[in-house]
């Protein structure tokens, strides 16, 4: 192609490539190396239209410059300027196929069928300068198991080395923001992260750890299974010869890491809010056992043992694959705790036979592997079957440590890990070996964790009712492999646990002597300190009717903890773990302590078996003087003794604590005694039910109690309202719907309440759409009996409305005393009115939080003084009569009577 170039030509190209020098950006290539880039708005603004007819007058050709901007052609066109061949940018425009929409063009060697001649003059030189102006550009659907070219240009514009293992390099990268399109759901929702972690696989088995990653994730981040508490994958993909995946970036490190920055929790709720957290981790470690039709056998549940064709196992739980991001709330105890390295996960084909001698595991850490998998000492057979039970063992050696961590810190963590080496360094096999520190001998547990265990019972605090469960929980999943917990006996016994500690928080008149949560198998060891259980059935001996001993009891309360007592004066059992003065003295000179654990390095070990200490008096819980089943709040949180009301309430009375005592009794199966008053649900039946939660900054404080409420009413609401309820919160216009109330309550949970409250907007918006389909809906109703409107299903159904509003009356609204909450009231009751429909339509209950003086004026006024023709409101303490909370909106008596 023949073109006239003027004089000056040349300098035009020099200035466009200094330009492009100056205004480069470092991304990376596949071999790690630093490789520049333009980004495509520094093109835009150098090729401007004066600049665009200064070149095409230097060419002597019609100006294109608008032509190639409509036609996608401004990064061909900026290749060719950049390697002085911008006249054939007419040839480019002409063929189909050669816009910016379908660089880079891979082949070295041949250029698109189109191109055009000379193709030997300049293809190779337009390969080679086209990846600076091509970045990828990273978005999530286009970034899913994808391969690029070894000079593909990636806009990771900082990557750090933050760790090497067996199988991957661990970087922690940043991604330039306009090249990045990748987002995710956190704690505040959707996000969009420039910091990720970046694991390259570099071993001769890199393509098979790649492929059973993103097996995995592919699996577990279904859009109908989304699990939270695994960390996220962003992409997955080639880059040269490398295999690379894309993840989220935990903020906080992983769980080693959180030992070691955070305090242990002081407090019965922050105690509390840490399982709550970890126990998450159960969560992504039951999907991956079910995952490709796996079915574990649930002896517990009585379902059927099922044959397998695939079993799925993690195979590496280890403290540093469970990694920390940031909570809900501000609670340095509420974490995410989430699963990672999906790598070691793997099928396993399940041949005839059910025994496969030669099948034995050698993956993940030794440290924290399950005896059967210890190769070359145990002699325990893997079994296919009891394949994701290494897992479990694993879990239990985390859960070991954490509770360690609670109570005696990281230093503490630290010695227990050194307990461990000293026994496993007697072990001949395990002397000198990756398995020193490890928690078994080859077959069980050592003496070690048992002794970590009880002492964790005696140095917890009084009010501490979660660690004695946990570790009865934690001896379940390292018992031997036929008696070992499963997944769903895990999950279950932890759920347990956390229902009953959190009853342990209500005030005495609430609590309930209950059943053991947690009914444990096989005992791992016969123990001189399995006392009977205080709460069972025993004879005037002592013993159970058939005199033996039964297992500890997981219920809750003072009474199990004097079981643990070895006399009447109520002092600790005088058997403590260790010295820890002579573990000092060893950790300083390497002085071993003294072998109170096991035989020296190749010795059978005596019988040492000691003699059964004495069994303590039995002594059966004091009868609890009787106690008024309702205790008001003011009375009981001064320590003032209840003035006497001589106004004896008809109504039944019910607390939002006693509420949540009979869920958790419904829940496990410890007795369904009627609810107080349960007559009284059949009142709130035909109507939706709606739940509006202030989540403004004023309502942190009272969290727990938002939290605490919701779960209470939403239980008992939903069992009338089979569509489902709904949930808003103030700072959002999203709308949470199920039928499920856990799934709402995991919401409230994790909401972390900020910013000002506009509740005249926020109900407003709520009232709008069922106000305006009121004439529409009575129309349809008119020749049947009208009780009312489904805001989703209006025409068939025709139902009231119960809406909640939890507040603390702390709005914005400027100087309008109400805040301006009145008006859609206002508005709302002049149409009922106007359609002659009844007060009972629609009932607005506030459950006030919190003693804010302006607030409790506020929703005061709004309950007494709005002088409207209907009375469509009323107010009430969320520490109050549940009952009036339910019906009060709606039944003038509930509305009249006093807390």
């Amino acid at each position: 192609m023949a073109t006239s170039q003027q004089p000056g030509y040349a300098e035009c190209i020099e200035a466009f490539q200094i330009y492009i020098k100056a205004k480069q950006v470092c991304g990376s290539n596949s071999s790690s190396s630093e490789a520049k880039f333009i980004q495509f708005y520094a093109l835009q603004d150098y090729f401007n239209a004066n600049q665009m007819g200064k070149i095409f007058k230097l060419l002597s050709q019609p100006n294109l410059g608008n032509e190639i901007r409509q036609k996608n052609y401004l990064r061909v066109f900026s290749i060719l300027v950049f390697i002085g061949k911008a006249e054939y940018i007419t040839q480019f425009i002409r063929y189909p196929g050669l816009d910016d929409r379908h660089l880079p063009f891979l082949s070295p060697t041949h250029p698109p069928h189109n191109w055009p001649p000379p193709i030997e003059e300049f293809y190779p030189a337009f390969y080679s300068a086209q990846w600076q102006f091509c970045p990828q550009k990273f978005v999530r659907e286009n970034l899913w198991n994808v391969c690029f070219e070894e000079d593909h240009i990636l806009p990771i514009v900082e990557k750090i080395q933050m760790r090497k293992g067996r199988s991957a390099v661990i970087y922690k990268v940043k991604v330039l923001e306009n090249y990045n399109t990748l987002i995710h759901l956190d704690s505040n929702g959707w996000s969009r992260p420039k910091t990720f972690v970046l694991k390259t696989y570099f071993a001769k088995d890199a393509e098979k750890y790649y492929q059973n990653e993103v097996e995995a994730f592919n699996q577990m981040m279904l859009p109908v299974k989304h699990e939270p508490h695994i960390i996220s994958l962003f992409g997955a993909y080639r880059h040269g010869r490398t295999y690379n995946i894309l993840l989220e970036h935990a903020d906080s490190g992983n769980l080693m890491d959180y030992f070691e920055s955070i305090t242990p929790p002081s407090s019965e709720e922050d105690i509390l809010q840490f399982w709550s957290s970890l126990f998450k981790v159960v969560e992504p470690i039951k999907r991956i056992h079910e995952l490709e039709g796996y079915v574990h056998k649930f002896p517990l549940l009585g379902e059927r043992s099922k044959r397998l064709k695939d079993v799925r196992s993690h195979q590496n739980i280890k403290p540093s694959n469970i990694l920390v991001t940031s909570g809900a709330t501000s609670s340095k105890y509420d974490r995410n705790f989430k699963l990672a390295d999906l790598g070691m996960s793997h099928f396993a084909s399940k041949t005839g036979d059910k025994r496969n001698p030669k099948r034995k595991e050698t993956f993940g850490n030794p440290m924290y592997s399950a005896p059967e998998c210890c190769m070359g000492v145990s002699t325990e057979t893997l079994t296919y079957d009891f394949e994701p039970l290494i897992d479990i063992w694993s879990l239990g050696c985390i859960f070991s440590e954490a509770i360690v961590w609670t109570l005696l810190g990281v230093s503490g963590v630290k010695q227990y890990r050194e307990l461990r080496r000293v026994e496993t360094g007697r072990i001949t096999n395990f002397n000198k070996t990756e398995y020193n520190g490890c928690f078994h001998d080859g077959t069980k547990i050592l003496p070690a964790v048992s002794k970590m265990h009880k002492e964790a019972k005696n140095r917890r605090l009084d009010e501490d009712h979660i660690t004695e469960h946990v570790v009865t929980l934690i001896e379940g999943m390292l018992g031997n492999i036929k008696s070992r917990f499963n997944i769903l006996q895990v999950e279950s016994c932890s759920r347990s646990i956390l229902i009953n500690a959190r009853e342990q928080e209500y005030p005495k008149v609430f609590r309930i002597f209950s059943p053991p949560v947690l009914a444990p198998r096989t005992p791992l060891q016969q123990t001189p300190e399995s006392y009977e259980s205080p709460q069972g059935t025993t004879s005037e001996s002592g013993t159970s009717p058939n005199n033996t001993t039964p297992s500890s009891s997981l219920g809750s309360g003072r009474v199990f903890v004097d079981s643990l007592y070895s006399d009447e004066s109520g002092g600790k059992i005088n058997d403590p773990l260790v010295d820890f003065a002579e573990l000092d003295v060893f950790l300083r000179t390497g002085i071993p302590p003294k072998d109170n654990y096991g035989p020296p390095p190749g010795r059978s070990p005596p019988d040492r078996s000691p003699p059964s200490p004495p069994r303590p008096p039995h002594r059966s819980p004091p009868t609890p003087p009787y106690i008024s089943p309702y205790t008001p709040p003011s009375a009981t949180s001064t320590g003032q003794t209840p003035v006497h009301n001589p106004y004896q309430k008809k109504e039944p009375i019910l607390s939002v604590e006693e509420v949540l005592e009979w869920k958790n009794r419904v829940k496990l199966g410890s007795g369904t005694k009627d609810l107080t008053g349960k007559e009284y649900l059949d009142r709130l039946g035909n109507r939706d039910h709606v739940f509006l939660i202030d989540d403004s900054k004023s309502m942190g404080p009272y969290w727990s109690k938002v939290t605490k409420t919701f779960g209470a009413l939403s239980y008992l609401v939903k069992h009338v309202d089979p569509d489902g309820i709904d949930l808003h919160f103030t700072n959002s216009l999203e709308t949470h719907h199920s039928r499920r109330t856990r799934h709402l309550l995991e919401k409230v949970q994790r909401r972390k309440p900020a910013g000002q409250c506009d509740m005249k907007s926020r109900l407003g918006k709520i009232l709008e759409p069922y106000r305006a389909e009121l004439p529409r809906a009575l129309e349809s109703n008119r020749h049947r009996h009208f009780m009312g409107i489904d805001l989703r299903h209006w025409s068939s159904k025709g139902r009231s409305i119960c809406i909640y509003v939890f507040t603390d009356g702390v709005w914005q609204g400027g100087s309008r005393p109400l805040g301006g909450v009145d008006e859609p009231i206002r508005i709302f009751v002049n149409k009922l009115e106007e359609l002659g429909l009844l007060d009972t339509q629609v009932g607005i209950q506030f459950i006030r939080f919190g003693n804010d003086e302006r607030g409790m004026e506020r929703l005061q006024k709004l309950d007494s003084d709005l002088h409207l023709p209907m009375d469509i409101v009323d107010t009430t303490p969320w520490d109050g009569n549940v009952w009036k909370m339910l019906l009060g909106a709606i039944d003038r008596d509930w509305d009249d009577e006093e807390e």
